[in-house]
């Protein structure tokens, strides 16, 4: 856990970097997966590794993201047209950010209007930088979660079922 920490505290500083960069910029964010979960849902960042950062972004603001991102030293790496993704190295790893602009793999148009429409205040981040990016509501955490899962990485593994637990048990208390 101790490296998890360490990896994640110097993700999270990123996160807010990019996020008051965004937020300088009008783009509106949702902090999507570990990110979100780690800053929520875990009693500490150290207990969610993240192998990068998802944000769901607004199609009509790529290109200010990729501004942004290259102004932050990131680099575009090839990606499906639904997703922008850049990679940065910090120390001795490479952070990755994939800006999702739908979630078509399971949402259609209206219903991703539904997911922003719900989405609400990340209220860990704001409180350090000032910013107010979004995460998902606990209904659509818990959809993305399992879809996510499924669909990406194409199973449902024990560790899938316990971070659902997990989303259930911190949303049922609240």
């Amino acid at each position: 856990m101790n490296y998890t920490l360490a990896r994640n505290v110097i993700i999270y500083d990123e996160l807010t970097k990019i996020l008051s960069s965004f937020n300088a910029s009008d783009i509106k964010t949702i902090v999507l997966a570990g990110a979100a979960l780690g800053a929520t849902v875990y009693p500490n960042i150290g207990e969610r590794p993240m192998g990068d950062i998802d944000l769901l972004i607004k199609p009509v603001d790529r290109k200010k993201i990729t501004d942004e991102l290259l102004r932050l030293g990131y680099t575009p790496e090839p990606a499906r047209s639904d997703e922008e993704h850049y990679a940065k190295t910090i120390g001795d790893f490479t952070l990755h950010i994939d800006c999702h602009n739908n979630l078509r793999h399971y949402l259609d148009d209206r219903a991703l209007a539904g997911v922003w429409a719900r989405a609400r205040p990340l209220s860990v981040i704001p409180a350090k930088a000032g910013i107010q990016p979004l995460i998902l509501s606990p209904e659509d955490t818990i959809i993305y979660t399992a879809v996510d899962a499924a669909i990406y990485h194409g199973r449902i593994t024990a560790n899938t079922i316990n971070e659902l637990t997990q989303i259930i048990k911190y949303y049922g208390s609240t």
